[in-house]
């Protein structure tokens, strides 16, 4: 009343301020630490190609105890901040939330028709604790903000892995040297790919290029796991970011710079550089075939052989988590041996889980919110926008090879956030832009 007496806008009185969530982030990265990751994960993706296939699905099948407490407590998690008071003012904007809201009712009804309703309302328990945490946090917290707990949970994740590869020398000896720490290969790269972009961001939004250092770190570290597809959709986050981010003369002085090395390099190594092209590619991977994307498109055909005569299938899927059982995973690898419940392609497993419906209603909510995020950074000079599209190009890319993203991983969660923000916000970085 004294506000409106005086003459003050209500919605001109500041919001609270925003504490850094030590809490919050702790039990997360615990919840995490017990959920996804192994001490012995580098020896458990080397056996995916060489070990008994059969004994590693049943271990998929049945699940782990410390991986049911940690997406528990990450739900309890979300519970408790959906429990207090919002410290954002929210506003849903239709075009994400309809098809969002409508893919997740498809994805938790999907156990009625699912081909194994058991692991289906296991998956769905997941999914539940994942949409809590992601809930809890969007209402709480700004993608700025996101973007530093992101940033110290991929740091931590990677000297954790450094950590146990050269206490424990868990690579198996005399194998092909791939940098997994306490994840998967793939799985590290993705962290590193959002250690890269959120350090970006900081360095570019503080204007401190301390910053730069962890994101040259985040740079080593994914060459060192040799993930081609994380690399790629790396380069093509962290330029969407940039040019998002930087005024227009520095853009094209950045793009410049770019165009000059590579043209560079190409002259000065060009008789070396095109003798080895075919290795360069493959980042120097002796297992790796070319020709069937390292195995892929013998893992695409299997599952579309499963699904292309029945429209039924085609169209809802097998149920959320209901395509990849043991026995699939089993007669999968009598073609090719391969890390498994997973088609390495995510537009084409959500197909295989939740139908050509359950892809539709993700691309529709994927493109609304890339085009929201971009809108703002252009509105409202945003690095906070800028930072939403450079996360969302990655993971649509990383899409095309891999379904990392889409598994219950903490970089799906900062991606969930992402399209949670937008989704509640109806207009995302407006308070937060400019370029300093």
């Amino acid at each position: 009343m004294i506000a409106i007496n005086s003459g003050i806008s209500i919605a001109a009185i500041p919001q609270r301020r925003i504490r850094w969530p030590w809490v919050s982030a702790t039990l997360i990265l615990l919840a995490f630490l017990l959920g996804a990751h192994d001490l012995q994960a580098s020896r458990r993706w080397f056996k995916t190609d060489k070990a008994d296939i059969r004994l590693l699905a049943q271990e998929e099948s049945n699940g782990r105890a410390s991986r049911q407490i940690g997406f528990l407590l990450l739900g309890a998690v979300g519970l408790m901040l959906l429990t207090r008071p919002a410290g954002i003012a929210l506003a849903p904007n239709p075009l994400i939330v309809l098809p969002l809201s409508m893919l997740l009712i498809w994805a938790l009804i999907s156990a009625g028709w699912s081909a194994d309703p058991v692991i289906t309302l296991k998956r769905e328990v997941m999914l539940l604790c994942m949409l809590l945490a992601a809930a809890g946090l969007v209402k709480h917290f700004p993608v700025s903000l996101l973007s530093e707990i992101a940033l110290a949970h991929s740091l931590f994740v990677i000297l954790l892995g450094f950590t146990v590869e050269l206490v424990l020398h868990s690579t198996v000896p005399g194998s092909e040297y791939r940098f997994a720490g306490t994840l998967h290969p793939n799985h590290m790269a993705i962290n590193a790919s959002l250690l890269l972009l959120c350090s970006l961001f900081i360095a570019f939004d503080r204007q401190d290029r301390r910053f730069l250092i962890i994101a040259a770190v985040a740079v080593a570290t994914l060459l060192m796991t040799r993930s081609r597809t994380a690399l790629a959709s790396a380069i093509v986050g962290s330029f969407a970011f940039i040019m998002l981010a930087c005024p227009p003369r520095k853009r094209f002085a950045f793009v410049l710079l770019v165009v000059l090395a590579g043209a560079l390099a190409l002259a000065v190594f060009a008789g070396d550089f095109f003798a080895s092209f075919g290795q360069t590619l493959l980042m120097n991977r002796a297992g790796s075939d070319p020709t069937t994307l390292t195995g892929r498109t013998m893992i695409w055909q299997f599952a579309y052989d499963r699904i292309r005569d029945d429209w039924g299938r085609m169209l809802c899927g097998f149920g959320y988590g209901g395509f990849w059982t043991r026995e699939t995973s089993q007669a999968l690898s009598q073609r090719a041996h391969f890390v498994l419940a997973e088609g390495h392609n995510a537009y084409l497993d959500i197909m295989l889980t939740l139908g050509l419906i359950g892809l539709g209603l993700y691309v529709c909510c994927m493109l609304g919110t890339l085009c929201t995020w971009a809108a703002a950074a252009r509105r409202y000079a945003s690095c906070e926008a800028a930072l939403a599209v450079g996360l969302l190009c990655f993971a649509l890319n990383h899409h095309l090879a891999e379904s990392a993203m889409t598994a219950p991983t903490f970089p799906t969660l900062v991606l969930w956030c992402v399209i949670g923000s937008a989704a509640l916000h109806r207009e995302p970085g407006a308070n937060l832009g400019g370029r300093r």
